[in-house]
């Protein structure tokens, strides 16, 4: 090796260390990103729950208010009917007082006729007094039970006007708490929309996550092969953060169900096997350089899929709606 081919090679090094740290630092900021963000959506669910929940209970008020709106309706109905009820007592009641009058009248009219019959007549007498006696407490009977009746009309009279008003009032709230239950399901809805933003926000800082750590993999493999030994710790593809993901994550709790997930294993294990192959190759000392080519041509073309797959797969998950109206 010329030193010229030295120098390029001391500058490729600088290069990819340089390139390393920088890439190191996007990752840790992307990471953070998606913690930070993955706080945001548990939250959001949290408030959506509590949304839901006063949602079902401002629907339970409703209901609860159109039903007393009818119980009080029903109440007026029937204070109306006993007030109809009241009148007609009263107007039987005016009859008992009339007959009553003229029950007394022709007590006293038998009474001057029995007085006239003298002694024939005192037995007659004595009937015609105990009618016009029976014919004054029946009058008096009336009398009162009218009095009572006018106290039992005067307050039917204020329980109807009650009656009335709290019908009006009744209606009041329903509205208002139609218009609460109105507002309240469009921000929850509106709620329910910021939950999918910022999922698919947090999904697409993810795949863009996984993007750059596969670059910096790359990265690391190739200073690797330039340096002759092992940038990095070699994990497989299950452990890395991808692999994470991928086996028990929200990848395996959100994405599974789409028809691209399943093909994503194989190219990212892949771009692991790979670059574990170039570790074995720069420690032969026999291995030749168009090998270590291959096989990093062969990672590249893992690589690619992964990324191919990984844009896919967010494409399924099936993000229809609009964002553009989030509040």
């Amino acid at each position: 090796m010329t030193q010229s081919d030295s120098r390029l090679l001391e500058i490729c090094q600088l290069e990819n260390q340089k390139l390393k740290a920088a890439l190191a630092t996007v990752q840790q900021n992307l990471a953070e990103s998606v913690a930070s963000n993955s706080e945001a959506i548990g939250n959001f669910h949290r408030l959506e729950g509590d949304f839901t929940s006063l949602v079902e209970k401002s629907r339970w008020i409703a209901s609860e208010v159109v039903e007393l709106n009818k119980q009080v309706t029903g109440s007026s109905e029937t204070t109306e009917s006993m007030q109809s009820c009241i009148d007609d007592i009263q107007g039987l009641l005016g009859s008992i007082v009339e007959i009553s009058d003229k029950t007394n009248l022709l007590a006293l009219n038998a009474s001057i006729e029995a007085a006239r019959a003298g002694e024939a007549g005192r037995g007659f007498s004595v009937v015609a007094d105990e009618v016009k006696e029976l014919s004054k407490r029946t009058k008096q009977a009336a009398e009162n039970t009218n009095i009572a009746i006018s106290t039992i009309t005067s307050e039917s009279l204020r329980v109807r006007d009650s009656m009335r008003a709290s019908t009006e009032m009744c209606d009041e709230i329903q509205s208002v708490v139609n218009e609460f239950q109105r507002k309240l399901s469009s921000t929850s809805q509106s709620n329910q929309r910021s939950v999918e933003q910022v999922t698919y926000t947090s999904d697409r800082i993810f795949m863009s996550l996984a993007k750059l750590d596969h670059i910096l993999w790359k990265v690391n493999t190739y200073l690797s092969a330039i340096e002759g030994e092992p940038a990095f710790d070699f994990v497989d593809h299950k452990h890395c953060r991808l692999g994470k993901w991928y086996e028990e994550g929200d990848g395996q709790q959100h994405f599974s169900r789409t028809p691209s997930y399943p093909e994503l294993e194989s190219p990212h294990a892949g771009v692991h096997s790979r670059t574990l192959r170039v570790f074995e190759l720069i420690e032969d000392d026999d291995a030749s350089s168009d090998e270590l080519y291959q096989v990093l041509k062969e990672m590249e073309h893992n690589s690619e899929r992964v990324f191919t797959l990984l844009d896919r797969i967010l494409d399924e998950k099936g993000y229809t709606r609009s964002f553009d109206d989030v509040a």
